[in-house]
C-alpha cells in the first residue's frame, strides 16, 4: 500500500497482537453451544473482576451472563491514550497494564465505576495510557441502563449505588469549593447534592414490609433502617 516501514512494522505488530481478541471471539461460538448451566460456570469464573465493583456484586446468575455478553473489546497499541472510557464505560483489564496518572493496572483490575452517575461534574475524566499491548473489555452507560430493564431487582441495586455515590462525591466536591472560595462551583455542587440527599433519605425511609409467611399481620419485619429524625436529618 505504499505505507513507511515504520508503519508497516506497526501494523504487524499490532496485528499480530489482535489473533488473541480472534481466539477470544471462537471461545465465544463454543459457549454458545454449551448447556445454560454450563455457560453460566464459564462466564462467572471469567468475569470474576465484577466483585471489585460493589454495585455489581451478589446478582442473579442471569444477569451476571448477560452483563458479561454486553461486554465490548477493544485492543490498545503501546503508549496511546486510551480515550472515552473514563465517565463513560465501565472497563476491565482484559491483558496489559494501563497507567492511570501514576495508577498502574494489570488485568482483572477496572475503572470507570461512576459511569452510571448523571452529573458529569462528579465522575472521574483522569487520562488512561496503554503501557504494552492493551485489551480491554468495558460497557457503556446506555447498554447498561438497557441491561438493567430486564433485571428490576439489580436495577434498584444501581439505583441506590447511584444515590449513595452522588451524594458523598458532592459533599467532597462542596467541601473544596468552600476550602477554594468557589461561589459558582459551590452553588451547583449544592443543588447537585441536595437532590442527591433527598433521594437518599427516600431510600432510608422506604416503608416497612410485610413478611410474606406472616398471613395474618400479626409480625411486621423492616426492610429498612428507621427513619432519620431531627438532629440525624439535618446532617443530611
Amino acid at each position: 500500500q505504499g505505507f513507511p516501514l515504520e508503519l508497516k512494522l506497526k501494523l504487524r505488530r499490532f496485528f499480530n497482537e489482535s489473533k488473541l481478541m480472534a481466539k477470544e471471539e471462537a471461545y465465544a461460538t463454543l459457549m454458545d453451544r454449551m448447556s445454560p448451566q454450563l455457560e453460566a460456570e464459564v462466564i462467572i469464573k471469567k468475569c470474576a473482576w465484577m466483585n471489585s465493583v460493589p454495585y455489581l456484586r451478589d446478582h442473579p446468575q442471569e444477569f451476571v451472563v448477560a452483563f458479561c455478553r454486553s461486554l465490548y473489546s477493544k485492543l490498545y497499541i503501546p503508549q496511546e491514550q486510551i480515550m472515552g472510557v473514563s465517565g463513560e464505560r465501565l472497563a476491565t483489564v482484559l491483558r496489559g497494564i494501563v497507567s492511570r496518572q501514576g495508577r498502574v493496572m494489570t488485568p482483572g483490575t477496572c475503572w470507570g465505576e461512576d459511569f452510571i452517575l448523571a452529573t458529569d461534574s462528579l465522575k472521574d475524566y483522569r487520562v488512561c495510557l496503554s503501557l504494552t499491548y492493551v485489551e480491554l473489555l468495558s460497557i457503556g452507560r446506555e447498554d447498561f441502563f438497557a441491561l438493567l430493564g430486564q433485571f428490576p431487582d439489580s436495577a434498584e441495586v444501581v439505583r441506590k449505588a447511584i444515590v449513595r455515590m452522588t451524594f458523598y462525591r458532592g459533599v467532597l466536591k462542596v467541601a473544596r469549593a468552600i476550602r477554594l472560595r468557589d461561589s459558582e462551583d459551590l452553588c451547583r455542587l449544592m443543588k447537585d447534592s441536595s437532590a442527591a440527599a433527598s433521594a437518599l433519605m427516600d431510600i432510608h425511609n422506604d416503608q416497612d414490609v410485610i413478611d410474606d409467611d406472616d398471613e395474618g399481620g400479626m409480625f411486621r419485619t423492616s426492610s429498612k433502617l428507621p427513619p432519620l429524625k431531627g438532629a440525624e436529618a439535618k446532617k443530611l
